[in-house]
């Protein structure tokens, strides 16, 4: 996480533990894979091997980082995902934006932040909810706090 300046705040949220717990994954089945073919294992037990090895690549090549970006001069608040396989950004004017918030799953105690715009749509950062709630009700009331809207993370 960045200090603001006068004019401009910079938040970074990037998935660490997912890549890591991918790493992990992706090792184990490689290693599956060459232990299976050392041992000569029927092709069953090395096609497992190589599942695992891809789900944990998949882990690490897919989730992407995120940059939150708020521009008083310009205007606009930023978000630009960015991972090995692809990158995208979205752009909304800081005068649609009416609050951001965390949000709960319903079926288990993790997390993601949410916008909300002046027309009520809400537009999650995150497609995925995570554990962590303190840091993310750190960087909701951080960025309502520098765009001067109701601090919905701390009541």
């Amino acid at each position: 996480m960045q200090t603001p300046s006068s004019e401009k705040l910079v938040i970074r949220d990037s998935p660490v533990a997912l890549w890591v717990t991918g790493g992990v994954v992706a090792l184990s089945g490689v290693l599956m894979v060459a232990e299976f073919v050392l041992l000569g294992v029927d092709a069953r037990g090395i096609v497992g091997a190589v599942i695992t090895a891809l789900v944990g690549l998949v882990m690490i090549l897919l989730p992407s980082a995120l940059t939150v970006t708020v521009d008083r001069e310009r205007g606009l608040l930023t978000l630009r995902y960015r991972s090995l396989l692809k990158s995208s950004v979205k752009e909304f004017p800081l005068s649609e934006l009416s609050s951001i918030e965390v949000e709960r799953s319903q079926n288990s105690p993790s997390y993601r932040l949410r916008l909300t715009l002046a027309s009520g749509q809400q537009l999650p950062l995150r497609s995925y909810y995570s554990g962590g709630y303190a840091s993310k009700a750190q960087k909701a009331s951080q960025l309502a706090q520098f765009l001067g809207l109701p601090d919905k993370a701390s009541t």
